[in-house]
């Protein structure tokens, strides 16, 4: 039986403060890219940001609707879903995508302040949990400097950053990263409605963007044997998406706001070979507009809030055994205010405040409380090192659940090893898709809706509520890997195969709306509101609604890389295969693949260093995708096409100044990994920095 919240939330507290652990211990099939490798392949601004350097990582694909700020993705080994929202995101020890959706914009993390990236893969150790992948990633430590930074490129595009930092019993570093771009204002993309591609272009309004990222770093010693480090950061966005207002809302501008604010606290040990953490952490967003014309969604303004607290602890018994324990706890509050709905009379739209049409996005839940508890043994025997783990993962009030993790390696020689995993990883879902799921309709906007289309497509959009049940992934992954030269030379190759069974499914489908554009149509749906479609203009229009059915996938594929590190040569080279079977318990054959990825990807790298000067080249291949990678209702599938990217930059150091040029795209490749939405081509990004 489980134990009551405050029983549980004390006794995770024990472990994380008086245990406490660092997950510092190999993670089997892991890849990091270090921070040489980032000063080596990624310029300090790239349209994309964060997830357009993973996307150079084996077995990580990224997806994007091509507009800077707008909506990014990383489907890592080719989880069709919104993987933003399965892909935990660990910074120093702490997670930053539990609020907003379980979902993460990865532009919004500087790369300036990243020491190392690490990709975990599923099966994942039981300290992870929660998830079907993890991006750990360490931020730099603190030194004596100050520096500043200015940049421009095009789309009408300013970075600006400043950082000032300072080492002793007490150390600080505040650092402000900036930028601002006009996005693909003015440029032409394709609604494509047919399956013998009729494209139909329009041109983008107003895609200003902005981005202000403030932080503040403070560690200083407890005592000899722990120290205590703050991280507090803010987040603050705006995407507009529309010139003038919302047709929708007519009181909201087109646009989506964002302050995002996070703090942790974290206790970590002050003498190498420790091995503890203990991390308590809050994350705040204040406000979130969303309004998407083209699809039909409003999330409104939202006000969320976690709480939360992670830790463990490692001690090793002797060479045979070691024991590590731990757990997590978290709760999440929402709320929605002033969001206002419109309904239309005789061709004139009126905004209708929540008060008079409430909105039913937590209208079931408004709070969350979710936690775990876990314990893994590690160690070696007879030259095989072993990690087996036992999680367990509640959603108080709901379901609770067991997963077992085992992983093995084993060293052929001194530089090739061998190693292997297996386990089931589950996903809490978020305090949205439990709405989605409480919720008799399936999509928010259905009172609205209601008044534009005909009674049998709605009849479409409501479904018995079900209680939502976990995301749940098995699977094993099999590899190799090597280091010669002194660990210069590294190479891994993973084979991999997993089944994935999901309960919440976010789909679209294309409805027949009736739009009052005639003196019959008025008419119509005054007298007779069941028969208006008959008189009435139609418009097909995209609808977004979730449904409470699972789907599963068996997705198989393998993925391998090289990298060389010398002192005046870099290179590397990856190539990931993917293969995906869903089915669907709606009764569908397919659902057309939104978040699909190409079967191939491969990206490959040099820099050369010589002097004070440093030159890198990268290319990125992306293969045919064959399904559509957006929904479009019963649209048939499409087919995007291949690409092959090309990127190249320039750094120069002279004295305390670094130049850094940028050609982003060089040869201006057309391409979409969205469906009918164009990706940024060349741009030209040159910046100024001055260290002192």
């Amino acid at each position: 039986m489980l134990l009551n919240k405050t029983t549980k939330a004390m006794a995770l507290l024990f472990l994380g403060v008086a245990s406490q652990s660092l997950q510092a211990n190999e993670v089997a099939g892991s890849r990091t890219i270090s921070r040489a490798q980032i000063e080596k392949y990624a310029s300090d601004y790239d349209p994309y940001g964060l997830a357009s350097l993973l996307s150079t990582m084996a077995g990580v694909t990224f997806k994007s609707n091509g507009d800077v700020g707008g909506e990014d993705w990383l489907a890592v080994r080719g989880n069709t879903r919104d993987s933003s929202r399965m892909t935990l995101m660990l910074v120093d020890g702490r997670p930053y995508n539990s609020v907003s959706n379980n979902t993460l914009e990865f532009n919004t993390l500087p790369l300036s302040m990243i020491e190392s990236i690490t990709v975990h893969y599923g099966p994942l150790p039981s300290r992870f949990g929660g998830y079907t992948s993890v991006v750990e990633i360490k931020t730099r430590g603190i030194t004596d400097h100050m520096e500043v930074a200015a940049g421009l490129a095009e789309l009408g595009t300013q970075t600006a950053h400043f950082s000032v930092g300072s080492k002793g019993e007490w150390s600080w570093q505040f650092s402000l990263n900036a930028q601002q771009t006009d996005g693909l204002e003015d440029e032409t993309y394709i609604l494509r409605d047919s399956d013998d591609y009729s494209d139909v272009e329009y041109t983008y309004g107003d895609r200003h963007y902005y981005q202000v990222v403030p932080s503040v770093k403070v560690e200083t010693g407890l005592n000899d044997k722990v120290n205590v480090e703050l991280l507090a950061q803010a987040q603050l966005t705006g995407k507009r998406y529309d010139d003038g207002f919302s047709d929708y809302e007519i009181d909201q501008q087109a646009e989506r706001v964002r302050r995002f604010y996070n703090l942790g606290v974290s206790l970590l040990p002050a003498q190498a070979g420790d091995d503890f953490d203990a991390t308590f952490y809050v994350d705040h967003e204040a406000k979130e507009t969303l309004v998407l014309d083209d699809e039909l969604v409003n999330y409104g303004e939202q006000t969320k809030t976690a709480f939360g607290l992670r830790g463990n602890f490692h001690t090793k018994i002797n060479d045979l055994i070691g024991v590590r324990l731990g757990g997590e706890f978290q709760s999440v509050t929402g709320s929605v205010e002033d969001d206002a709905m419109v309904v239309e009379s005789s061709g004139v739209y009126t905004a209708v405040s929540t008060e008079d049409s409430p909105n039913p996005y937590y209208a079931y839940v408004n709070d969350l409380q979710t936690g775990a508890i876990y314990a893994e043994l590690d160690g070696s025997f007879a030259g095989i090192s072993y990690d087996l783990g036992l999680r367990h993962d509640s959603v108080y009030g709901y379901e609770s659940k067991y997963s077992p993790y085992l992983s093995l390696s084993y060293s052929l020689t001194d530089n090739v090893s061998l190693f292997a995993s297996a386990g089931q990883t589950v996903r809490l879902p978020s305090l949205n898709e439990y709405n989605s799921s409480e919720r008799p309709v399936k999509t928010v906007l259905y009172s609205v809706l209601s008044n534009y289309m005909p009674s049998a497509v709605l009849s479409a959009l409501t479904y018995d509520s079900k209680p939502l049940k976990f995301e749940t992934q098995q699977g094993y992954q099999l590899g190799i890997k090597g280091s010669w030269m002194e660990g210069q030379l590294t190479t891994q190759a993973s084979f991999y195969d997993y089944d994935h069974e999901g309960y919440i499914f976010t789909d679209v489908v294309t409805a027949p709306v009736y739009l009052y554009g005639n003196p019959f149509g008025t008419m119509a749906a005054t007298l007779m509101p069941a028969y208006a479609y008959l008189f009435s203009n139609f418009n097909e229009l995209p609808v977004l609604y979730r449904s409470n059915k699972p789907e599963t996938d068996r997705t198989k594929g393998w993925d391998a890389n090289l990298d060389y590190q010398g002192d005046a040569i870099g290179a590397y080279l990856n190539v990931s295969y993917i293969e995906i079977d869903s089915s669907y318990s709606d009764g569908r054959a397919s659902h057309n693949g939104w978040f699909s990825p190409p079967k191939v990807t491969a990206n490959a790298g040099v820099s050369y260093s010589f002097d004070n000067t440093q030159i890198s080249l990268q290319t990125q291949y992306r293969g045919k995708t064959v399904a559509s990678l957006q929904e479009k209702g019963d649209y048939p599938d499409v087919e995007l096409e291949s690409s092959l990217l090309v990127h190249l930059m320039v750094n120069q150091q002279l004295g305390s100044w670094q130049l850094q040029g940028k050609i982003h795209n060089l040869t201006d490749k057309k391409y979409e990994t969205f469906e009918g939405l164009p990706m940024v081509g060349r741009q030209v990004f040159v910046q100024a920095k001055y260290q002192f």
